[in-house]
């Protein structure tokens, strides 16, 4: 079996041992990769979210399989683009991707959807974000600031006082640190 795993990170570096693990034959490709990796795969230098040589890589090398780490390419549709040109991949569609890709768009479609969740308030104006922080410090001792979009695992801050609420919204609005829009 050939199989291509996208991406270069922690995740796919776990992916691509176990499967190796698991069936020493497997003919095992990453995109881009990293250090590690060559040890037990087929590095291809294209990054992860440029789905176009993506398409052309695995219709060159006719994968039998794609995986996908990363949740930028899933957000941009790859799996929808792959399936389009039927090349086999895993991993959820661009429409299924925005739960992952937008904080806004997952909260409310849990409360849309009786999915409990916890209390959050949509905020992009600084004096209104401050408020509503305030209005859950209040009734809860603490709060969490997160950015919409993939900010990487990092797009979420934790505040226990005034100042760290004001810290954690200069941060993710003002600076936009943590920002990656989803498309």
């Amino acid at each position: 079996m050939k199989v291509l795993i996208v991406g270069n990170g922690g995740r796919e570096h776990a992916l691509a041992w176990k499967l190796k693990k698991d069936d020493p034959t497997i003919d095992l490709h990453l995109a881009p990769g990293n250090g590690g990796t060559p040890q037990i795969a087929t590095n291809h230098p294209v990054k992860a979210d440029d789905i176009q040589s993506l398409l052309n890589l695995a219709e060159r090398e006719l994968f039998d399989l794609t995986i996908v780490g990363p949740e930028l390419p899933l957000t941009q549709g790859i799996v929808d683009r792959f399936e389009e040109r039927g090349l086999p991949i895993f991993g959820p569609s661009r429409k299924a991707a925005r739960i992952e890709g937008s904080k806004v768009y997952a909260k409310e479609f849990m409360r849309n959807n009786g999915i409990p969740t916890a209390e959050f308030y949509v905020e992009n104006e600084p004096y209104h974000a401050m408020m509503s922080g305030l209005r859950i410090l209040n009734k809860f001792g603490k709060g969490v600031v997160k950015a919409d979009g993939l900010a990487g695992g990092k797009g979420s801050i934790i505040y226990k006082n005034e100042d760290e609420l004001q810290t954690a919204l200069q941060q993710i609005i003002i600076d936009i640190r943590f920002y990656h829009q989803f498309e």
